[in-house]
Formats: C-alpha cells, structure tokens, sequence
C-alpha cells in the first residue's frame, strides 16, 4: 500500500523549512553587498542585504514551482520514476522560489528574485530603481541557535 510513503512525502513537503534557520549571505559572490541573510522564521521569512552605508530588508514568502509539462515529456515513459515524482518521493525537480521587495530607511527599495532547490544554495538577483542588477549567493542553512 503506497497511501503511508505518501503521506510522509507530502509532510516532508509542508515541513521544509518551518524549523527556524536561517542562509547567510556569500559576500563574495553578492558585490555591492557585505552583510546579508535570509532568515525562516515559520509562516514568515525575511531578506536581510546590507551594503557599506544601507540596509534592506523585508518579508516574502518562498514557493515551490515545477515544471509539469516538462516532467511528464521526460519522465511519463519511466513509469517507476514517474511514480516517484508523482507521490512526492522524487524532489530532484521542485524548486523553491522568493520575489521579495526590501526597503532601506530612506526610501529606496531592491526587488530580489531568489530560485533553488532544496539541496542547492539560495541563489538569484537583486534589481533596484536604476535597473542595476546584482548577483546575490547565500550559504547552506545554519541552524537558529547557531546565530
């Protein structure tokens, strides 16, 4: 009976990231940026980026996206695979999206895009009112007492 692999998968799934923790910033890889982290906190996830004389920050909220009508291409004629994807036990191919808008005290405001997956870095970029584009890197998860 698949009904209890099932279940544990979809409370995998619901339970990603409501532990507290939270991804440092790579500085080296997020010029302009010195200081940075996404922190989950539950039900709310905040975007931290500090530059040498402003910091931004605000809420967002991550989702998981998956490209459906490619996996079915690829993968319907594996029918093992396809199950697994399917019952949620193959996670390989979902990835965990973030739009977040953050503001600085005086006004001006980044909008970041971050995409990963669940085994990969937070990875993606920031933009601000100038268009300008910055590349922005966070480590693996620390976990909260670490902090």
């Amino acid at each position: 009976m698949r009904i209890p692999g099932t279940l544990l998968a979809v409370s995998l799934l619901l339970t990603a990231c409501t532990t507290p923790h939270s991804h440092p910033l790579l500085a080296q890889e997020s010029a302009p940026f010195v200081f940075g982290a996404i922190i989950h906190r539950g039900e709310t996830d905040f975007l931290v980026l500090e530059t040498s004389d402003e910091r931004y920050e605000g809420e967002f909220r991550f989702e998981r996206v998956q490209d459906w009508r490619a996996l079915q291409e690829r993968y319907r004629s594996d029918p093992k695979r396809w199950n697994a994807i399917m019952s949620g036990l193959d996670r390989s191919h979902v990835y965990n999206q973030a739009i977040a808008k953050l503001r600085a005290s005086n006004g001006n405001v980044l909008m970041c895009q971050l995409l990963w997956r669940h085994v990969d870095r937070p990875s993606g970029t920031c933009s601000d009112v100038h268009e300008s584009s910055f590349n922005v890197a966070f480590d693996k998860p620390l976990p909260e007492d670490s902090r």
